[in-house]
């Protein structure tokens, strides 16, 4: 409407609020060729980072005959706190809170169990007398056992 008519000669602003959204994903990696050196130390010189690199591979360039490693590292994404923190309620996120109230009384119970069974084993621990020892012997030996 704005373009077809050459009579407006400037772009009618307005202040009303307009949502827009999109679907596109963006993805930011930082790729690399490296090779190690005498002192077992990563170095990049005479290797290059060819144009066929993107996020599956990566194409190196180099101008020595050493062995060398390609590889990439995609950097996360910052975690928003405050929207993480407003939505941290018990009715939104039942499965997270139920699953981690799980795990502890899990590990709760497996750290009594353990600790009753060490108890037990420290009962267990010193001399057993064979029953055919007499108070007349005069030889002791020590049998000493390792398992696992």
């Amino acid at each position: 409407d704005v373009c077809s008519n050459s009579s407006i000669t400037y772009l009618p602003i307005t202040n009303e609020r307009f949502n827009f959204t999109s679907n596109y994903q963006l993805r930011i990696y930082t790729s690399g060729c490296y090779y190690i050196d005498n002192n077992n130390q990563w170095k990049s010189e005479g290797l290059i980072v060819g144009p066929l690199t993107n996020h599956n591979q990566t194409q190196c360039f180099s101008t020595h005959l050493t062995s060398f490693a390609g590889g990439f590292v995609v950097l996360p994404e910052p975690v928003n706190w405050s929207y993480v923190f407003a939505h941290a309620d018990f009715n939104r996120n039942k499965t997270i809170y139920l699953t981690v109230i799980c795990v502890s009384l899990m590990y709760i119970i497996l750290t009594i169990y353990a600790r009753y069974k060490d108890k037990k084993d420290l009962e267990k621990l010193g001399v057993t007398p064979l029953p055919d020892n007499h108070q007349s012997d005069e030889y002791v030996y020590e049998i000493i056992v390792f398992t696992g």
